[in-house]
Formats: structure tokens, sequence, C-alpha cells
């Protein structure tokens, strides 16, 4: 992932290649992807404050009903 974005913001999804892929809006911003990055749910909801976690509406970058693939 590169890049800082808000949630809700548009964001580009690019494959190995590094051409663009897909565009979607972000579920969450930047800073909680980077946290959530790698962790099954299980791990996010024992690792994450209370706080943060009901921030944390589901735990995917973009969701499949905000994203056009190209």
């Amino acid at each position: 992932m590169r890049g800082i974005f808000a949630q809700g913001a548009p964001v580009d999804i690019v494959g190995l290649d590094g051409k663009v892929i897909a565009r979607g809006f972000a579920t969450q911003s930047s800073e909680i992807v980077r946290r959530l990055q790698g962790m099954n749910l299980h791990r996010i909801e024992d690792e994450l404050p209370g706080a943060l976690m009901r921030q944390v509406a589901t735990p995917v970058a973009v969701h499949r009903d905000n994203l056009v693939l190209l």
C-alpha cells in the first residue's frame, strides 16, 4: 500500500506490474489499513483498542460494493 488517504477517498488498486486494475472508495483510512494489513479478523479484534475497533466497519480496504474493475 502506498500513499495517505482518508476513509471514503477514491483509491486505485494496482496489480503486481504496477498497472491500475480497479478503483474504489476506501472503507478505512490509510492509517487504519496499515495497522490491519496481514491480520485475520480474530487478531484484529484482539489487538485493536475498543474505540478503534468500533471505527472499523469492516476489515477490508475497499468493499466490493464500492469497487469497479478496469
